[in-house]
């Protein structure tokens, strides 16, 4: 539909990514210090996250080390709704509330597959993750979010 390719469009040019890019599927979410209301868009072949204040950030697949399925709050019933992101680099990518966690993970699991990456990126629990865990926070300190040193969401280079 006409609608659909505006909106393929639009993330295409928000996110300056190829012409045969489409959007896999979209979840809402928060991000960085402050819980910025943002999107997590999967197209295929990109992990895309947009926050409400403009911040912005897309992660080529090929450059995706870990996935971690997390938990935000260690007193909250269940295996949690965050999703840490691991860049080949050491880049670290802390999303929060998201409703539909794992099939976030799935579809991220099926475009990399799809790619023949899907051995390359590693998926687990918090517990299993192979940087450091990230601890789930305490009431007190449930303002505390980092994604890194500066309010905007580091940038990721195209693989070449």
């Amino acid at each position: 539909s006409d609608l659909s390719n505006m909106k393929h469009m639009l993330i295409r040019s928000v996110f300056k990514l190829d012409e045969s890019e489409q959007i896999i599927d979209k979840f809402k979410c928060y991000s960085g210090s402050g819980y910025k209301p943002s999107r997590l868009y999967i197209t295929t072949s990109h992990v895309c996250l947009l926050a409400q204040s403009g911040d912005k950030v897309a992660i080529p697949m090929s450059e995706l080390h870990e996935v971690i399925k997390a938990k935000r709050f260690f007193f909250t019933p269940g295996d949690g709704h965050s999703i840490h992101f691991t860049t080949k680099t050491g880049q670290q990518y802390r999303l929060t509330g998201i409703m539909h966690r794992n099939r976030a993970v799935e579809r991220i699991e099926e475009q990399a597959a799809r790619l023949g990456l899907r051995s390359a990126i590693r998926v687990c629990n918090e517990s299993e993750a192979s940087a450091p865990p990230v601890p789930p926070l305490r009431r007190e300190s449930a303002m505390a979010l980092p994604m890194g040193s500066s309010s905007e969401m580091p940038a990721v280079a195209a693989a070449s």
